[in-house]
């Protein structure tokens, strides 16, 4: 081999060694995750945070004393036409929803099977500030025997059946209707010495099961309301200002738009049954909200709203709430 050849084989073996150890510095000053992309970092001073949900309107109920169709039946209980009433109101309350009231009379005449007016309804509406009326009956609280055995043995059994129903305060007409019955067997009796309502009560067979009975109506009663906006009377118009029945322990705000509506002077709707639907209306314009206590709020009508000539009497009503207030 040439001297020539020699030569040119080592500068290539020179050259070889180079480009390895090149590849060899830039595999060890790669990061572990090169092949991942990274995101840039959103700049926190551009976020701009998410107001708060407002709370929910609490809608005002009022409830009055249950009637009893079979007064013999429920001698051994304490109270339990008021009682029923209170303790329902109770369990509405705590769920954060509504405003309550008992009212201190019956809802009619109390006689079996007659149901109250449209007129009594609104009117024990209007007496006690309430957008729904909650009324029910004890149907029975019989008690018997069941015998066993042929005759050898028995066994004490009491049906307790009670009946509630919904109306609505602004027309009177009904809501909803719910009925529940519940049997308890031994220990039927309560004893007028345990106070409804109290843990003595409630720790009875009878007791128990009317427990379950108000936990049961009241599911049923949010579920009824749940869809139903919030709705309150006009009390004052003054130059364009109007003075509404609900505040801030109905969760209204400033900033806060209701509809305006206005009952017509028709008769009720009704269905081919008689039933009664409700009383027809018109929407008249908005109010905004501007200045709230917490049981009235004042508001700004619009300028529709004022060719309406707003009256006392008139309804407001939240239509929608999906986007937060404005802070």
């Amino acid at each position: 081999m040439s001297s020539r050849s020699v030569w040119t084989l080592v500068c290539a073996l020179l050259a070889w060694s180079v480009s390895l150890g090149v590849h060899a510095q830039q595999q060890e000053a790669a990061p572990a995750d090169a092949g991942v992309q990274v995101m840039p970092v959103m700049d926190m001073e551009t976020a701009k945070p998410v107001p708060p949900a407002p709370p929910p309107y609490k809608k005002k109920l009022v409830a009055s004393a249950f009637n009893i169709d079979e007064p013999g039946q429920v001698e051994d209980i304490n109270d339990i036409a008021n009682g029923f009433a209170k303790e329902l109101l109770e369990r509405l309350q705590r769920s954060g929803k509504y405003l309550v009231r008992k009212a201190d009379s019956l809802l009619g005449s109390g006689r079996r099977g007659e149901m109250p007016s449209l007129k009594m309804i609104r009117q024990l509406a209007d007496a006690n500030d309430g957008q729904f009326v909650l009324s029910g009956t004890i149907k029975s609280a019989e008690r018997s025997l069941e015998k066993k055995y042929l005759g050898l043995s028995n066994t004490e059994r009491r049906d307790i059946d009670v009946e509630l129903t919904v109306y609505d305060g602004a027309t009177g007409s009904v809501l909803a209707t719910h009925r529940l019955e519940k049997r308890v067997q031994d220990n039927v009796l309560v004893g007028r010495e345990k106070t409804f309502g109290s843990k003595n009560f409630f720790s009875t067979s009878l007791g128990k099961a009317i427990d379950g009975m108000l936990d049961q109506f009241a599911e049923e009663i949010d579920a009824d309301l749940s869809q139903i906006p919030l709705s309150a009377r006009v009390l004052r118009v003054n130059k364009g200002q109007v003075l509404l029945d609900a505040g801030a322990t109905s969760a209204i705000a400033a900033g806060d738009v209701l509809a305006v509506y206005r009952l017509k002077n028709e008769m009720p709707l009704t269905t081919a049954q008689q039933a009664v639907l409700g009383m027809p209306e018109m929407r008249v314009g908005t109010v905004a909200i501007a200045q709230v206590q917490p049981l009235f709020s004042i508001g700004e009508l619009s300028t529709e709203a004022r060719a309406g000539e707003i009256k006392p009497g008139d309804m407001v009503r939240a239509e929608s709430r999906a986007e937060p207030r404005a802070q």
